[in-house]
This record gives structure tokens, C-alpha cells and sequence, in this order.
């Protein structure tokens, strides 16, 4: 009997779900916690000191030595949704890591690849998150585990781990819906269609679930989520969002999400009901927390369904079958055809030969035309580019620049225009005062032909004056109208951070 460990962890604590597979159900023996020992930064240290606890709770227990499933948080994974030409699932691996070894920096440095595809019909365009962990998290995540005594078997991503329990718990059919998963430190959000994940995000968290700060971040965040899942799925909206961690300590928390985004909050508990898969002993005491991403692993893993994800066992292209017997019988045929009719050839080759030179004559001839004809192709694909994506970059410029917040509370510190296949993209780094001026930002440059994007915040103490940074995304549809068309800011306002505060 096969016995089975999943470990996640976070910058407070490691948990653990232990158990034992028989034929196809798995008995759920051990759910715990592991606290980690002193600071939060995870070096060469904190490290050493995190393997021998997780070791001596594994060994006190008898699970030394098992098979190991290891989830890691969204943080330390770079994703991008790539779009693909129409093709058989077959001969989507070996298309995404063409595609990614350009598109995510992470595989360029040597790092871990896998992707989750989304369904698509036969001559349809594909599309698949592509997902990538650097050469150096990936090893300490092996140091970890093994040397806390386990084997590492997989290593998946927390919210797509989380999601597979989901999906078992919901018809296929339903509505769009949100995976919320709260922890610590950061919330990460998993966006399910159907039995499609189409978008997995996290975000940092100001570090006490309980307390106000964090609810109004995490709606903040979540009204961005919605409002990006809208978009992706062609104006689809969001049903309902499903909040991880137990009815007890997520109630007062989703009735002020479903207060603040008018979306129908449910919160639910990981350990009940279980998957058909699982069954727990009877001297096992579950507790709430962030175990729906254990659980839901381990239901693949009993049912013997492969994970959508995973960084150690990725996506390959099928192995090619067996010919050895097809090619034995076809040198044969090969060989005694060419016995009957090796006279024939020899009375052929002149006028093969004569045929040939006349080609290659004709070729050299046809190669100057050839030549310009691409050109021109290469030249009207690039107009077309231009005219899908075409974004008058002015009146954007002047659009933020009336929009902004004072330079008195934000300064842009960066910005960066792109064209996209549909648009532009207008990416935005700046510090701020508080985060409330951030929204303000945010809210004043999102319309109709603009989608807003929080990318993310952070504290830094050694800027007083602008103590928060932040990053955010402007997507530009390119049938936005003229900025001189839009209302603009009161008389009495400052002069926009873009306009006086850019560096």
C-alpha cells in the first residue's frame, strides 16, 4: 500500500496531509501544522532550519520516506496566457515550449515548464496558461523536501490544486465563478468555466485575515479579478465566488465581499463533504485552514488522474509508436521493388536528368519574383498589425495626464506603451502617499475603452514622502475615443502625476 504526503507552506507554517492508498480510495491519516521557527525571509538559513522541522514532525509521525506532493503559491510562479495556431493536443507541447522559451523569462533561465490548455474544436485557435519556476525556487523546494526525508514525486501550483477539488464539488455547465483561497501574506484567486481554469492570480495582503485592512484589500482586488475574468471571457460575468477556509472563519469575511461587489459569496469547507476518493480516519480531527489544495491533490493522485499542472511531470508530446514490424516488411517491398525495376530506371535517369536541369532552370528564373512577392506579404501583414492595434498614444498621454491624482500625493516613476493584436496596453509604475490615492488612479482611468489592472502595491518605509508603490496595467481598446472627448477633472484639481510627477 502506497503512502502518500502533500506539503504546503507559507511564511508562517508548513501543513501536512498524509495518508494511505487502497486500490482507489486514499485514508486520510495525518492533517497538521508545522510552525516555522524565527523570520519570515526564506535564505540559506531560515532554509536549514524549516527542513529539520518539517523532518523531525515527519518522522515523529512514521512519514518518512513517503511519496511527496509539494504545492507552491502563485507568487513564486510565472504565468502568461499564450495564444497558439489550431492544433491536436498531441503537438501542443512541443509548441508551448517554442512559444515560452521567448515568452517567459523564467524557462530562459533553465527553469520548470508546464502549461493547462483550454478546450478548443478542431480548427479553432488554441489558448494555454503557461506556467514557469525559476531553476533556483525549484531547488530549494527539492532541498526541502528531501531533506525532511520524503521522495518528491510532483510539484504543482497551490490554486490549480485547490481548483481540482473545486470542480468536483460543481457541474461543468455552471457559470463562471472565483476560487478564493485567503492567506497570510498573500489571497490567491483560481477563475473556473466550466471545467476550464482560465485565470490564476495572487495578491499581497496586509497579514491579519480578521482585520479590516485586509477585507477592503481583498475586494479591491477582487473587483479587478471580475472585471479581468469579464473581459477574458468575452463579457461572461461572474456568478458567484466560492471562499476557501471554513464556514467558522470566513463568514463575517464573505458577507462583506458579497456587501461590497454584489456577487454571491460562498464560503466553504475543504474537508466536508470529501471526494469520493478520500476517506477520513476516524482519529484524524480536520481543522480549517488553507487545506483545499492538499485535499484536492491527493484526489487526483487517488483516483489516478494527472494533475492539470505539474512542474516535475509537465505536458510531453506522445512517444511514437512502435514500427520496428512496418519496417522490415516495407524494406522488403522496398528492396524487391527495386529489383524489377532497376532496368526500367537505368533507361529513365537521362530523361530524369534532362527534367531536373530544366526545373532548377526554371527556379533560379522564378527566385527574384519569389523574392519581392514575400516581401510584399511581410510588408501588408505589418500594416495590418498596425491598423488592428492602432492607439492614438497622444491622446492617451493627455488622457492620463488629466486623469492623475496631484503630483503632491503620486509620482509615476515609470510608463511603458505597447500594442497589442486589439489595442494598447499602457503599463504604469509610480509611488503614492496612501493606497486610497492608488484607487483614485486607478477609478479615474477606467471607462468603458479602458480595462485597469492592479498589478500590485507594496510598502517601502525609506520614502516617507511617497511610502507606497504600486503597478498597473491600462488596457486601450482601439475604438477608445479621442481624450478630448472625455470629461475632465474639476478646475480646481493639481496638476496630474503624469504631468509633473513622471520620472
Amino acid at each position: 500500500m502506497a503512502q502518500w504526503v502533500a506539503v504546503d507552506w507559507d511564511v508562517r507554517e508548513a501543513r501536512v496531509v498524509a495518508g494511505t492508498l487502497r486500490g482507489n480510495r486514499l485514508r486520510i491519516e495525518h492533517a497538521f501544522r508545522a510552525p516555522w521557527p524565527g523570520a519570515t525571509v526564506f535564505d540559506a538559513d531560515a532554509l536549514a532550519q524549516r527542513t529539520a522541522v518539517l523532518g523531525d514532525a515527519l518522522q515523529k509521525r512514521g512519514l518518512a520516506k513517503a511519496e511527496a506532493i509539494v504545492l507552491i503559491g502563485r507568487a513564486a510562479v510565472e504565468l502568461k496566457q499564450l495564444q497558439l495556431p489550431p492544433a491536436p493536443d498531441a503537438e501542443l507541447p512541443d509548441m508551448v515550449r517554442f512559444l515560452a522559451q521567448r515568452e517567459l523569462h523564467a524557462l530562459a533561465a533553465g527553469g520548470l515548464l508546464d502549461f493547462v490548455p483550454t478546450p478548443a474544436g478542431p480548427n479553432e485557435p488554441r489558448s494555454v496558461m503557461a506556467a514557469a519556476v525559476e531553476p533556483g525556487p525549484a531547488a530549494q523546494v527539492r532541498q526541502l523536501i528531501e531533506g525532511a526525508g520524503l521522495k518528491l514525486r510532483r510539484m504543482l501550483l497551490r490554486p490549480v490544486a485547490a481548483a481540482s477539488l473545486t470542480l468536483r464539488r460543481v457541474a461543468h455547465d455552471e457559470e463562471p465563478r472565483l476560487l478564493v483561497d485567503p492567506g497570510a501574506e498573500e489571497a490567491e484567486v483560481a477563475a473556473l468555466a466550466g471545467a476550464s481554469i482560465v485565470l490564476v492570480r495572487s495578491a499581497r495582503m496586509p497579514g491579519d485575515l480578521e482585520s479590516a485592512d485586509y477585507r477592503r484589500a481583498l475586494a479591491t482586488d477582487l473587483r479587478r479579478t471580475l472585471a479581468s475574468v469579464q473581459h477574458q471571457l468575452g463579457g461572461r460575468r461572474v456568478a458567484a465566488i466560492e471562499l476557501c477556509g471554513g464556514v467558522a472563519g470566513r463568514q463575517a469575511m464573505a458577507e462583506q465581499l458579497a456587501a461590497d461587489l454584489g456577487v454571491t459569496v460562498d464560503v466553504v469547507d475543504a474537508w466536508s463533504p470529501l471526494p469520493a476518493a478520500l476517506e477520513l480516519d476516524p482519529s484524524v480531527s480536520p481543522e480549517e485552514g488553507r487545506y483545499a489544495a492538499l485535499l484536492g491533490a491527493l484526489a487526483d493522485e487517488a483516483e489516478g488522474a494527472a494533475p492539470k499542472l505539474d512542474f516535475l511531470n509537465p505536458h510531453r508530446a506522445p512517444e511514437p509508436p512502435n514500427r520496428r514490424r512496418q519496417v522490415i516488411v516495407g524494406a522488403f517491398c522496398a528492396t524487391l521493388a527495386l529489383a524489377l525495376v532497376w532496368g526500367f530506371l537505368q533507361w529513365k535517369f537521362g530523361r530524369i536528368d534532362d527534367e531536373i536541369k530544366l526545373t532548377r532552370d526554371t527556379a533560379n528564373a522564378m527566385a527574384p519574383a519569389v523574392k519581392a512577392a514575400q516581401e510584399l506579404e511581410r510588408k501588408a501583414k505589418d500594416i495590418e498589425a498596425w491598423r488592428r492595434g492602432n492607439v492614438a498614444w497622444l491622446d492617451e498621454l493627455e488622457r492620463l495626464s488629466r486623469q492623475a491624482p496631484s503630483n503632491k500625493v503620486t509620482l509615476l516613476t515609470s510608463l511603458r506603451l505597447s500594442a497589442l493584436p486589439q489595442g494598447g496596453e499602457l503599463q504604469l509604475k509610480g509611488v503614492a502617499t496612501e493606497p486610497s490615492v492608488v484607487d483614485e488612479l486607478e477609478h479615474g482611468l477606467r471607462d468603458g475603452h479602458h480595462l485597469v489592472e492592479g498589478k500590485g502595491r507594496r510598502h517601502d518605509a525609506l520614502n516617507p514622502k511617497y511610502p507606497w508603490g504600486f503597478s498597473s496595467n491600462v488596457l486601450v481598446k482601439p475604438d477608445a475615443p479621442p481624450a478630448a472627448a472625455q470629461p475632465k477633472p474639476s478646475s480646481s484639481a493639481a496638476p496630474s502625476a503624469t504631468a509633473g510627477g513622471a520620472r
